[in-house]
């Protein structure tokens, strides 16, 4: 998964600064101020990050509940505007519903780590806080795993920004 982000989104022409702040505002936003609506009481999650620990770097994903869809990479580069495509946005917001649906194997935390190399990690914000679940890749990937639903939404979203990029980048 990462060689491809790598390639796609430029992995190594940005910097830890800039990653480091996209990366603390989408943790610490509030819904108000992203300007998403209230959302309904059995679907508290209004905004989930994905990180994808790999050697050296993290990929760090943001879906929010009006369709914003981000990939950011600790290493540089990313893309932004995957939601004004609609794949993306369904992709985003199935991604969304999977999360509100296992909101309960997430525990509640003050601070989010990012995930070692093999592992991932997904940080589901509600209006009370965060919600927090980390997991190794292959425990994440068996179809017999609670979580795993929740991490194949997830990898649905970047083929889905994997497929916008490449159109972006064949048609100029």
């Amino acid at each position: 998964m990462f060689d491809f982000v790598r390639r796609l989104f430029g992995g190594g022409r940005g910097d830890a600064a800039a990653y480091a702040g996209l990366r603390e505002q989408a943790l610490t936003v509030t819904r108000e101020a992203a300007g998403v609506a209230a959302p309904a009481p059995d679907a508290p999650i209004w905004l989930l990050v994905v990180e994808f620990g790999h050697p050296g770097v993290t990929a760090t994903l943001v879906a929010i509940a009006d369709g914003t869809t981000s990939l950011y990479l600790s290493s540089g580069g990313g893309v932004i505007g995957g939601g004004a495509h609609d794949s993306v946005r369904a992709a985003n917001a199935s991604l969304l519903r999977a999360a509100n649906a296992l909101r309960d194997r997430m525990g509640r935390v003050t601070a989010c780590e990012r995930p070692p190399a093999g592992s991932t990690a997904f940080h589901a914000r509600i209006d009370g806080g965060v919600l927090s679940y980390t997991g190794t890749d292959t425990d994440l990937a068996r179809s017999d795993r609670p979580m795993s639903s929740l991490f194949l939404a997830a990898h649905r979203v970047l083929g889905e920004l994997r497929v916008m990029t490449q159109r972006h980048q064949q048609h100029g």
